[in-house]
């Protein structure tokens, strides 16, 4: 080779590296994928939620949006009310779910869970601080309503039931 060629050779693998390091051809982003669950996309964030969480977190804005965290990943979730501080997971579900009513633990609570139409599917009472398990016979996929109360607090949510 001359020294013309070796030049032309340098000069092009400078170019190349130099073009190489100016430009992107793919964003490398960190994604969890559960085996069961749910993604919602809003605004360019993902929302990810796992079916059988162990652990739950809850944060709750006065507007009556919130986050509800598990050891994956977030996902939203609307409040209608919690003047009883319920905790209810995992919610969207395939309509198996849970709630404890943080209530001493001599304290009768009611509850009642409606279908998209209103229609009453199921209604139950409990004592304290019990965990209560759901389970929804055929359920079909959309929002259900419950609504958990004592004589003086209500407590009501948007069950969201998935395929």
């Amino acid at each position: 080779m001359n020294l013309t060629n070796i030049i032309k050779t340098i000069t092009l693998v400078v170019f190349f590296l130099l073009i190489k390091e100016a430009s992107y051809a793919q964003k490398i982003t960190h994604s969890v994928i559960g085996s069961l669950g749910s993604l919602l996309n809003s605004d360019g964030t993902n929302y990810q939620q796992s079916i059988g969480q162990p652990a739950i977190v809850t944060n709750e804005k006065n507007d009556g949006t919130g986050l509800r965290q598990g050891f994956l990943q977030p996902f939203t979730f609307t409040v209608e009310s919690n003047e009883l501080d319920v905790h209810l997971f995992p919610n969207p579900n395939h309509g198996e779910f849970a709630f404890q009513v943080n209530v001493e633990n001599d304290t009768k609570f009611n509850y009642q869970l409606f279908d998209q139409s209103g229609k009453l599917i199921e209604f139950s009472s409990a004592f304290g601080n019990s965990l209560v398990p759901v389970k929804i016979l055929n359920p079909a996929q959309g929002v259900y309503h419950l609504k958990v109360n004592t004589d003086s607090k209500t407590s009501s949510f948007k069950i969201i039931v998935i395929p």
